[in-house]
């Protein structure tokens, strides 16, 4: 006749196996969402410049025809000129500021997928221990 505490012993074993695959799968999961939430911030922020570079492009426009309609010459005018280089220099420092934020929220989110994949493989990796106690 067997003895009803190694089967206990023994159901209690497989539960543990199986809760160890079970946080290994919830994990990659996880992972696998953190790195879907990279890809749309990494597509967001790309939508970001551009939408900054087509504004920087509208406003060159309008400023341009403005300065057209006072007479003055965005060629020749140094005071225009000069608002014309400032203007050009604040776009390219928001899209490097939208870039430099983008590449810093990959890192997050990359670093934290790898984390959930290490917590998954020690949960599956200690149920054989889990088991035994």
């Amino acid at each position: 006749m067997p003895n009803p505490l190694m089967i206990l012993a023994g159901i209690q074993a497989a539960g543990s196996l199986i809760g160890g695959i079970s946080a290994m799968k919830s994990a990659e999961l996880d992972a696998y969402n953190l790195e879907t939430e990279k890809m749309v911030s990494e597509a967001q922020a790309k939508e970001r410049s551009r939408l900054r570079m087509d504004e920087y492009a509208s406003n060159l426009s309008m400023n341009m025809a403005t300065f057209a309609a006072q007479g003055r010459d965005a060629g020749s005018s140094m005071s225009v000129k000069a608002f014309l280089d400032k203007q050009k220099e604040m776009a390219a420092d928001d899209v490097r500021s939208l870039a430099n934020d983008s590449f810093l929220r990959s890192l997050k989110y990359t670093a934290q997928a790898a984390g959930a994949r290490a917590s998954g493989r020690a949960a599956f990796a200690s149920s054989p221990f889990d088991a035994g106690s």
